[in-house]
């Protein structure tokens, strides 16, 4: 039998995380209330984590539900990955 495919997890697993506090921050920054990241995005995460949804999908759903412009979710994008 051919090997048709190798899955990697990596945050926490094969590389070890940060907590990651971007959303705190930016949330700051952008002047929206405590916790909305998390709330209004919490769905989108977690169908990121297990593959459920593209990375456009997941700017797309950052711009249209926390009204971001493609810079602000660039920016964001790149802290939470930094």
């Amino acid at each position: 039998m051919a090997i048709r495919a190798v899955v990697f997890d990596v945050g926490g697993v094969l590389a070890l995380v940060e907590p990651m506090d971007f959303d705190r921050r930016w949330e700051a920054e952008l002047g929206l209330p405590e916790k909305t990241t998390t709330t209004v995005m919490a769905d989108v995460w977690d169908a990121g984590a297990v593959g459920g949804v593209t990375e456009a999908e997941v700017h797309r759903a950052m711009a249209e539900r926390l009204g971001l412009t493609a810079e602000q979710v660039g920016a964001v994008m790149a802290d939470m990955w930094r």
